[in-house]
């Protein structure tokens, strides 16, 4: 195994996921510049890449270099058309969180938190409780009122 594999990004990975650097993150989530002289922003810093790496990494190689592929094909596609390849932007993104990422850092925090049973590990159904929490509360805002379900039932299957 590639002890450098979860290190860094693959080519593609940009396609396959809300990608943004570092930087750009820590603004949208604080609404602020990061100050580099601060220990708990620099501790910040070290989440958000491990978020931005794990985003990247949730999808396996072969999916990232298919993506990638198919794009270059459809380019190529298109030139032979005489069309102008179809530009969709992945950037610049609006200066907010609209993807969760703060969610993926409390949820990344919590995991190295002790457990119940066990100061070394904890369960991911303990973990996803964070992820849970939020969408329950966005469900039953005013905001996610409108356009999301009145109740959910069939193993989470929504009902309008």
């Amino acid at each position: 195994m590639d002890n450098n594999r979860f290190l860094h990004a693959r080519d593609g990975d940009m396609l396959s996921c809300p990608f943004q650097c570092d930087f750009c993150w820590f603004v949208n989530v604080n609404a602020r510049q990061v100050n580099l002289k601060s220990v708990s922003d620099e501790r910040l810093m070290g989440y958000i890449r491990r978020v931005n790496l794990d985003l990247m990494w949730s999808r396996e190689g072969w999916t990232v270099a298919g993506t990638l592929s198919a794009a270059r094909k459809a380019k190529r596609m298109s030139e032979e058309l005489n069309m102008k390849p179809q530009n969709i932007l992945m950037g610049p993104w609006p200066v907010k969180d609209h993807q969760g990422f703060q969610t993926a850092i409390e949820m990344l925090r919590a995991s190295q938190k002790p457990g119940r049973n066990t100061v070394d590990y904890v369960q991911f159904d303990t973990i996803r409780k964070v992820r849970t929490v939020y969408s329950t509360i966005h469900d039953n805002s005013a905001r996610g009122g409108a356009d999301v379900a009145c109740f959910k039932g069939n193993h989470g299957k929504p009902f309008h």
